[in-house]
């Protein structure tokens, strides 16, 4: 049986935890508006099919402009997300 030795180990410290590593912020910024463009087409598409949607406080409104701005939010947040995640180029690319 093959076994390993761990030999230096880092203490995790309150001040290690509580540091965030994130990724660039350009891509971020990038992801969210390219999702968020996305988002808005695809979107608009799918909640074109659905025909009228009835909201609460708005009143009736075409699926198209509900699907296109549950899209875009959606987009939005998913691609500044992966932006934000690729961590390969340096903090603010």
């Amino acid at each position: 049986m093959n076994s390993l030795a761990f030999e230096d180990f880092e203490v995790a410290t309150t001040d290690s935890l509580s540091e965030i590593e994130a990724g660039g912020v350009l891509l971020g910024v990038l992801g969210a508006v390219g999702g968020g463009v996305g988002g808005f087409f695809t979107g608009g598409v799918a909640g074109a099919a659905a025909g009228t949607i009835t909201l609460p406080i708005v009143g009736t409104i075409s699926g198209a402009a509900a699907g296109a701005i549950g899209g875009a939010a959606t987009g939005a947040v998913t691609g500044g997300l992966a932006g934000a995640g690729v961590n390969t180029w340096g903090k603010w690319i």
